[in-house]
């Protein structure tokens, strides 16, 4: 693990857990981070690397979980140490397999990956790809790494820049949703201590249904709305407001920074 963050920790975390039948022992995974103090949240037991080559040098699967803007040192080191055997997956927005391989070598295996926040608490939802050179046994090894913690979705490369307004950044969008109905029902006197837990249950219950249903999400909301209730009020503003125009033009915006970030590499 190049990067000791929140997302390296659930990747590690996945790759560790007791229920996972493919799980890795610790002494197996290396870590590796300029900020030493990141290793506390790992524990004991793991291979604290001193560099990033002496980390490629020793890993068989090598996993990028830095920023987009540290790319170009990181990669720069690790292909000091990069082999033909070794299976490098990157898990950076808008950083392409070609701009990663113009830095490893045309020949290196590269997988990448988008994953999102939830995949802390085992409900990820990552997207993945892989170049010509990753072999269906070596990707399914990645994948299954993933998939420990969440959903999985194959992508051909071309979508992934799209896929990231849909997973990797639409948690803060539920964030925000979630942190607007709390704020409002507070504001409106309602003080109960599990606030914030009823607006998630309720959320978290309309996704179930909404995954379980066959019926259409327009006919789920109709299933919800009473005419002239309380329900059709609420959603006569969100029109007036263009909602859905809205959560189209950020979800724009997201694709567009995705292509963006990796023009920059």
């Amino acid at each position: 693990m190049i990067g000791a963050g929140n997302m390296a920790s659930a990747i590690v975390g996945g790759l560790t857990d007791p229920e996972n039948e493919n799980r890795v022992a610790k002494e197996n995974i290396i870590l590796f981070d300029v900020d030493r103090t990141k290793y506390e949240r790992f524990g004991d037991g793991f291979v604290l690397a001193d560099d990033i080559p002496s980390a490629v040098l020793s890993a068989d699967i090598i996993f990028f979980a830095v920023k987009p803007q540290n790319y170009p040192d990181v990669l720069a080191l690790a292909a000091t140490a990069a082999a033909p055997e070794k299976v490098f997956v990157s898990i950076a927005a808008g950083i392409s397999i070609s701009n990663i391989s113009e830095v490893l070598g045309k020949n290196a295996k590269i997988v990448r990956a988008l994953p999102n926040t939830p995949l802390l608490v085992g409900a990820g939802a990552t997207a993945l790809c892989r170049n010509a050179g990753v072999s269906d046994e070596e990707y399914t090894a990645v994948r299954s790494i993933f998939a420990s913690r969440g959903l999985v979705i194959d992508l051909d490369e071309d979508q992934m820049n799209r896929i990231v307004s849909v997973t990797s950044s639409s948690p803060a969008y539920f964030f925000l949703m979630i942190k607007a109905m709390v704020d409002s029902a507070s504001a409106q006197g309602l003080a109960i201590e599990n606030l914030r837990k009823a607006v998630c249950t309720a959320m978290i219950g309309s996704a179930k249904f909404a995954l379980q249903s066959e019926k259409s999400l327009d006919e789920l909301i109709r299933m919800v709305t009473t005419p002239h209730g309380t329900t059709e009020q609420a959603l006569r503003v969100f029109e007036e407001e263009d909602f859905c125009g809205m959560v189209d033009r950020a979800m724009r915006a997201c694709t567009h920074r995705a292509d963006e970030l990796g023009k920059k590499v």
